[in-house]
């Protein structure tokens, strides 16, 4: 077998292989042999049939079979004779010549993974945020819990904001109703911002079972562009004014989340765990985006355009499968793709360059992380352990947290203390 190889671009390569014409031909009359052995032809008995009439009736489709073989055992022999490693899937094929009696001859071309030296990071400073969940952020969340779980008594007196009103309204554009602009029995809270703009405001001192034509303008980026930016009179009936009415921080509103006990401190003991779980969880997730954004800043990497294509496929499946998911421009999705094929590209380096590996440590401590949201954490982590895909994926995970810490080594971190809600909102 000879091969050559040459560069069509920055990562592009044409690999030119060709086989002598005998191999082929020793592997045709071999199959053709077996095959003797194998078919029925009518005339000869079972396995009798000469070989010359096996060859006049079977060797067009042997030789296809026996081409298609060996171009693709000689391609893999080549790449890995040539130390190639070959980005994205199938290279093309293409054949120069399959002339029988001749040396077979064919071009294979495909992407290469570019070749990465790592930049240094020693120069570099991120920030990391740092945080405790206190009191205040335990009461404040039990508050929103109470706004949750709020009743509405009704009220004779004109609407004020954070009041429910029950309204029936007609929109009208030019004195003519448009689609979508009209409801009945509609529940709304003044001040939610659930209606556009200036809608709920002119609501604001109407009592029960007043009416009122009140004008306001679409958003020129308004979604429906039919509406984009245009003034409409809505005609409205209120039918109810309703004041809020909280509920009390008794056994029973703590008996519905669970707590039996019905003990207010073992529920603010509860939320103050799964508040700093998620604090952790949210710190950890922004330093790792930061530092794995200076790696991408700081190497630049020539990507094959392969793998941009595969990734952006994989957008658009993922974005496909999930309702009301407007797929974003081409130019988004390109840079998109582009952007986690790099990462990709760069942490796999790392990890090959400083031989990293995810401890038995590190996959203990975040099977006991997630198994701390379940009743009965032993239980799921002996379930997790016999799942095999399920312990890749935590294996995996693993190892990119212990390149985010290799990472994180390298560089110089400054502490920045932050308030829970500051980080969380962020």
């Amino acid at each position: 077998m000879q091969v050559s190889v040459e560069t069509t671009s920055g990562l592009g390569r044409k690999m030119t292989i060709q086989i002598p014409s005998d191999e082929i031909e020793s592997e045709i009359s071999k199959k053709l042999k077996d095959l003797s052995n194998r078919v029925r032809i009518d005339g000869f008995r079972p396995g009798k049939a000469p070989l010359k009439v096996i060859k006049q009736r079977y060797d067009g489709q042997v030789r296809q079979q026996v081409l298609e073989e060996v171009i693709q055992k000689s391609l893999n022999e080549a790449i890995v004779q040539e130390n190639i490693r070959m980005a994205g899937g199938a290279p093309h094929i293409e054949p120069k010549n399959i002339a029988p009696g001749e040396n077979l001859e064919f071009f294979a071309t495909f992407e290469v993974y570019p070749e990465i030296e790592l930049a240094t990071l020693d120069d570099t400073e991120i920030e990391k945020q740092t945080s405790e969940v206190v009191d205040q952020d335990v009461d404040n969340l039990i508050e929103k819990l109470q706004v949750q779980h709020v009743t509405w008594d009704s009220v004779e007196r004109p609407a004020k904001e954070e009041d429910q009103v029950i309204i029936n309204f007609v929109g009208k554009i030019d004195g003519v109703a448009f689609e979508g602009g009209a409801a009945e029995s509609t529940p709304l809270v003044l001040g939610s911002n659930m209606m556009i703009e200036g809608f709920e405001a002119q609501i604001i001192g109407a009592s029960s079972g007043e009416n009122r034509t009140i004008q306001v303008t679409f958003p020129e980026d308004y979604g429906n562009a039919e509406l984009a930016g245009k003034q409409a009179d809505f005609e409205i009936e209120i039918n109810s004014v309703s004041e809020p009415k909280l509920p009390e921080l008794n056994e029973d509103f703590v008996k519905s989340f669970g707590i039996m006990s019905g003990d207010l401190s073992e529920l603010k003991k509860d939320i103050r765990e799964n508040m700093q779980r998620e604090l952790a969880e949210k710190i950890k997730k922004d330093i790792k985006n930061k530092i794995l954004e200076v790696l991408v800043e700081k190497n630049n990497v020539e990507i094959p355009r392969a793998l941009i294509d595969s990734e952006i496929s994989t957008l658009v499946q993922q974005l496909s499968e999930q309702k009301n998911q407007a797929l974003p421009s081409d130019e988004e999705l390109e840079k998109a793709a582009t952007s986690r094929v790099k990462t990709g590209l760069l942490v796999a380096e790392v990890i090959r360059v400083n031989k990293l590996e995810a401890n038995q440590d590190k996959i203990e401590e975040i099977l006991q992380n997630v198994a701390s949201t379940y009743d009965d954490a032993d239980k799921f982590i002996e379930s997790y352990r016999q799942n095999k895909n399920a312990m890749q994926s935590v294996e995996s995970f693993a190892l990119e947290e212990t390149v985010v810490d290799f990472l994180l080594s390298q560089v110089k971190v400054k502490q920045k203390p932050a308030s829970f809600d500051e980080i969380m909102n962020q």
